[in-house]
């Protein structure tokens, strides 16, 4: 390599530098992701919200009244109607013990999700 080829040869590498990941990817363009609003989507996301809650349970508080705890919840959701109206809550049990669920098994596979509420421990 003579002096003439090895100073092309340096100034085209350092151009390639200095042009960064930009000289590569001329073809590719940015990639947009547009925020679907949720008025614009076809079908709702299929979501059990289940509440889990023992009545007069120990912990967090013994004189917990489950009942008025899942209203408080539903109150909150309520508010959040307009964020949330992609999601179609189709099962709104209040679970107090494992064999509860049973009934609802086959519900339950429909579902894209499950919301659990923890009321009690």
């Amino acid at each position: 390599m003579n002096r003439r080829e090895f100073i092309q040869a340096t100034v085209g590498g350092g151009l390639l530098y200095l042009g960064g990941p930009g000289v590569f990817s001329f073809a590719v363009g940015p990639q947009v992701t547009r925020l679907v609003s949720p008025g614009c989507r076809g079908s709702k996301v299929k979501v059990a919200r289940l509440y889990l809650g023992i009545p007069k349970a120990h912990y967090p508080n013994p004189a917990i009244d489950v009942e008025s705890e899942r209203r408080e919840y539903q109150g909150r959701f309520d508010k959040s109607k307009e964020e949330l109206a992609d999601v179609d809550f189709f099962v709104d049990e209040l679970i107090g013990k494992p064999e509860e669920l049973a009934p609802l098994k086959e519900r339950l596979q429909q579902a894209d999700g499950i919301l659990a509420v923890h009321l009690t421990l």
